[in-house]
């Protein structure tokens, strides 16, 4: 297993199953026990980082920004920045759904590396 998946099912104790998205001539070459090389969309990962970290972040800066210009503190600053952080949120989830094909974070099978014994 790659991208640490080997480490983390270690410390946790657990395997952990990943889905991958299989055509019907990739899924007469595999069998169960095989290894096999996935990979995801290219921008998957840059997409999805910016998804989840950029949009509530960039938000919360901006309710920040303008808070301060407002003149708002105390509880209000905080409200208001945690709003924002939430309108993040919602702007990522809206993003994700409008601009992004079923399937697209999905990994995919490249290739069998080899059989299992």
């Amino acid at each position: 297993m790659g991208c640490g998946q080997n480490l983390l099912n270690q410390l946790v104790g657990t395997n952990a199953d990943i889905k991958v998205g299989l055509d019907p001539q990739s899924a007469q070459q595999i069998k169960a026990g095989d290894f096999i090389e996935i990979g995801i969309e290219e921008g998957a990962i840059v997409a999805a980082s910016m998804l989840a970290y950029g949009a509530p972040l960039l938000s919360l800066i901006l309710s920040i920004i303008i808070a301060d210009a407002t003149g708002v503190t105390g509880i209000a600053f905080v409200m208001s920045c945690i709003l924002g952080m939430g309108f993040g949120i919602l702007l990522a989830q809206l993003v994700l759904s409008s601009h992004f094909r079923p399937g697209f974070f999905q990994p995919i099978f490249v290739r069998k590396i080899f059989r299992s014994s």
